[in-house]
């Protein structure tokens, strides 16, 4: 995507698209919301496991009760083997746990799962990669996604919270994308017993973008601007890799909704996009959803022709009645005239009587008119049922959106360019203590 295009997009014919692009968002970001709270839900569910909560408990025993070498070697052997032996008590509380967490790990789109000691000691993955048995304190892993979750889940020690990190290389994982979801596990007196985390690559936004709306391009980028996410199945692109600086995305990342033309990253094609921001793993991204300008202009070619044709054949009809009313201006004729007025103000007008049943020319010319009309009458009958369907489809997407904000466990604001709010959902009001009527029209600073 590069510099931004200044085509003329206020006219009538574009702004007829934006309607479709403002569909595709809202559809994206409903499915987004749905990932970012599925992961939230899914962390919160499986540390809140009794069976979860037993393990950990028993395996912070088994790891604090190892000396340093029976940890190495350990560890070394799972490594090598993830099915290995060593410690009867950590092996009795691994075989007990890991084929239940193996099933989950299948079941999802999530790479790996954690179970941290309270001294940052990674007592147990899935995986069984290089972190495993290593200390989250540790030079090497220190500074890692998966240690500052830790920290965070760690220090806030509250039952049902959620700590995330953005998405970068994880050395373990061979340089893997990641992102990191960790919450405490605590027993049933509030203790904490340990921290529970999971892994999840990029695949696990990238399967959420562009699967179901019709949008040509869609991006999520996250606040260095480097792309998390693109629609499609493009396995040779790395989006992390990858940085986007253009006017939609600082425009979006600042906070504001709206539309340009700019070249897309992954075409080159000039590509009419939307952006907006949207809240991902507790931080601000840009969503973009575009669709090709010159697919946009072929549409609206081959409407202002269907448009065309429709006013040629009238054209065509009056003056076909001009020709024959210089001829013979007759009752019939007059009765013709307004019946045609009817029906230019309404084509629903039902053209019938003796006129068009006459065998003379006046006859000929009333069929030969009322066959044109049923013409435009089907193509004006066509558009309004299409007009309807969309309309109809915009209500139903909008309903459906409306209600998932509203139900939410998130709260989530929209705000205009002015930076005042224009909606809040009930997760808002109840999180700052307002009623909907006190936020409304108020800048967005207020509540952050």
């Amino acid at each position: 995507m590069g510099v931004s295009s200044y085509r003329n997009i206020n006219n009538d014919a574009w702004k007829s698209f934006r309607g479709y692009l403002n569909d595709y968002a809202g559809v994206e970001v409903e499915h987004l919301f749905r990932a970012d709270q599925k992961l939230d839900r899914d962390t919160i569910s499986i540390a809140s496991n009794l069976a979860t909560q037993g393990a950990m408990s028993d395996f912070s025993s088994a790891w604090e009760a190892m000396t340093p070498a029976e940890r190495n070697k350990i560890r070394a052997d799972y490594i090598e083997t993830p099915f290995a032996g060593g410690n009867s008590a950590y092996l009795e509380t691994h075989n007990r746990i890991h084929d239940q967490f193996l099933r989950l790990l299948n079941t999802h789109t999530y790479y790996d799962f954690f179970m941290i000691t309270t001294k940052g000691d990674v007592a147990y993955t899935v995986a069984k990669e290089v972190d495993f048995g290593a200390s989250l304190f540790s030079p090497s892993l220190r500074d890692s996604g998966l240690a500052k979750v830790f920290r965070a889940a760690l220090k806030s020690g509250t039952d049902g919270a959620v700590f995330h990190n953005d998405f970068a290389a994880h050395g373990p994982s061979n340089g893997k994308i990641s992102s990191f979801a960790a919450t405490p596990i605590l027993d049933r007196n509030g203790k904490i017993l340990g921290v529970f985390a999971i892994q999840a690559g990029l695949e696990f936004s990238r399967s959420q973008l562009g699967q179901w709306s019709k949008a040509k391009s869609s991006y999520l980028v996250g606040p260095d601007r480097r792309i998390r996410a693109t629609s499609g199945d493009n396995d040779d692109l790395k989006p992390i890799l990858y940085t986007l600086r253009t006017a939609a995305v600082d425009k979006a990342l600042a906070g504001e909704t709206g539309y340009l033309i700019e070249d897309d990253f992954m075409s080159g094609r000039k590509s009419y996009f939307r952006y907006q921001p949207i809240r991902m793993l507790d931080e601000k991204w840009a969503l973009l959803v575009g669709m090709p300008v010159d697919e946009i202009e072929g549409l609206a070619a081959r409407s202002v022709r269907g448009q065309m044709e429709i006013m040629a054949l009238i054209v065509m009809l009056a003056s076909l009645f001009g020709v024959v009313l210089s001829r013979r201006l007759t009752s019939p004729l007059l009765k013709l005239t307004s019946l045609m007025r009817a029906f230019s103000k309404d084509p629903s007008t039902k053209l019938e009587g003796k006129i068009f049943e006459r065998s003379d020319e006046i006859g000929q010319l009333g069929k030969s008119i009322r066959e044109g009309a049923a013409l435009i009458r089907q193509r004006y009958e066509s558009f309004q049922n299409k007009i309807l369907m969309h309309a109809h489809e915009s209500e139903n997407k909008t309903n459906h959106l409306q209600s998932v904000l509203d139900n939410s466990a998130d709260g989530i604001v929209t705000f205009g360019e002015d930076g005042k709010l224009e909606s809040v959902n009930r997760a808002i009001c109840e999180i700052f203590g307002y009623q909907e009527s006190e936020l409304i029209g108020r800048p967005v600073d207020f509540l952050f």
